[in-house]
């Protein structure tokens, strides 16, 4: 879908390209970036190559609370040897290493369940760690909670 703006209104049209076109006009507009906001190179390269990492394996980001964070990613089949968690620094990377589980003499007719190796990459905000990870019905479960230290967190003054 492509919006066009005109003096004379707005339209809308959709053709094969416009998602490309609206990519270029995003990646077009951060020209700016480095004139505008020093220091965030990162975050720069971020919002560049957001989305382009394909959509394999499948999941889910879920917030519980203020300060908790769950995501579940869809892995029937694997097993929990196959999979690699790991935190550096403010990058989440879960990594995955498939292989058919089947006898010298098994063949697939039909192959509905992949197992092809993966690599997702999470960007992490501030403070945010790791607690926990488990495998649970198919699905890869990683909690993680936002742990502020004490001489961050907001300070209340007493007036005398």
């Amino acid at each position: 879908m492509t919006l066009t703006l005109t003096d004379k209104g707005a339209t809308a049209h959709s053709d094969k390209g416009a998602r490309r076109i609206m990519m270029v006009n995003t990646l077009g507009s951060l020209a700016d970036f480095d004139r505008l906001f020093l220091g965030f190179d990162r975050m720069k390269h971020e919002l560049a190559n957001h989305g382009t990492t394909g959509n394999y394996p499948r999941y889910n980001i879920i917030k519980g609370g203020e300060e908790q964070y769950r995501i579940e990613m869809d892995l029937a089949g694997w097993d929990k040897s196959q999979i690699s968690i790991k935190q550096d620094d403010r990058t989440l990377t879960i990594e995955g290493k498939g292989r058919d589980n089947l006898a010298n003499n098994e063949k697939f007719i039909f192959k509905g369940i992949s197992s092809k190796n993966f690599r997702r990459v999470f960007t992490l905000g501030e403070y945010v760690k790791i607690k926990d990870a488990s495998m649970e019905q198919g699905l890869l479960v990683v909690k993680l909670s936002i742990e502020v230290p004490d001489e961050e967190k907001p300070k209340f003054i007493d007036i005398n």
